[in-house]
């Protein structure tokens, strides 16, 4: 199984116990450099929105420009932690300052990519291109969570948090940041943010590494909850539209592998909390059942 080579000690050691870790990241001259090339193009985007992204919410060769942009800029900063990786996602996510409540970003996890991302890294970075803390939108994680929920995330799947989310939120912890810095933590993570009570919008870049020459999945735990859930391999041209991000419908592209052994477990609170105070990683079984009809057929 490949996996993703990192290179400094510190942060392997990070992301196993509290699964994020930040460090240094673009400098000055690239942060504004970023601002200008993509920030600006797509500032006035999506009006109705407080937030938004370049990969789920905009269409048109602005997609492509954003994610060569990000990945572009971000390139010597990966390459300095990171060894036997592929970028596969950048974006611009743009909270815009509103003390609605759309604003929050609710308790979530990223959508699992990976057969099984317990035994193969599957890293995030979060990179906001403005100083943040908990008055402008900073990010939010619950150290140590990525321990503790299976690795199954799709919006189509219950979330296994969704009767206990304010209490993991109350686990939660801020974590401000420099403009530029990057944020890397595992794809398992909770995490969410607060809204933007400051006066000006706040630009972040997401970007999501994987080992290189992996195999892509997606999940479809269908209309109302249907179990088991339908595994599909995936192109890795899955990722050049917005069908991966907004996954609540059946893929219309790759290739049925079968259903998942496994049906996602609503975790109680004291469940949770024992889990996550254990510190312990817990490890679960994927095993495909047999593969029957293709239901898009």
């Amino acid at each position: 199984m490949r996996q993703i080579q990192i290179s400094d000690a510190l942060i392997a050691r990070e992301l196993d116990s509290s699964g994020y870790v930040v460090v240094p990241g673009l400098d000055e001259t690239t942060v504004k450099d970023l601002c200008r090339s993509i920030y600006e193009e797509i500032r006035f985007a999506c009006p109705e929105k407080v937030n938004y992204n370049s990969g789920a919410d905009l269409t048109g060769s602005v997609r492509g420009r954003a994610f060569e942009c990000i990945a572009s800029a971000f390139a010597p900063v990966l390459d300095r932690y990171f060894q036997s990786y592929e970028c596969i996602v950048g974006i611009l996510f743009v909270k815009r300052p509103s003390a609605v409540l759309a604003g929050h970003i609710q308790l979530h996890c990223d959508p699992t990519l990976l057969p099984d991302e317990s035994r193969q890294r599957h890293i995030n970075i979060w990179a906001p291109l403005i100083d943040v803390d908990e008055k402008n939108g900073a990010l939010c994680l619950v150290p140590g969570a990525h321990k503790v929920f299976a690795p199954v995330h799709s919006f189509s799947v219950p979330s296994q948090f969704a009767r206990i989310a304010d209490t993991v939120m109350e686990y939660g912890r801020c974590v401000p940041m420099k403009a530029g810095d990057a944020l890397i933590f595992d794809n398992r993570m909770p995490h969410f943010s607060r809204q933007n009570f400051s006066s000006f919008d706040r630009p972040a870049a997401i970007l999501s590494i994987v080992p290189s020459e992996s195999e892509f999945i997606s999940l479809f735990g269908g209309a109302g909850g249907e179990f088991p859930i339908e595994v599909y391999r995936q192109p890795s041209s899955w990722y050049e539209n917005t069908e991966w991000i907004n996954d609540r419908e059946r893929p219309q592209t790759g290739t049925y592998l079968g259903r998942l052994n496994w049906t996602p477990h609503a975790m109680s609170q004291d469940e949770f909390v024992d889990r996550l105070e254990i510190g312990v990683e817990i490890q679960y079984e994927f095993g495909l059942l047999r593969a029957d009809v293709d239901t898009r057929s």
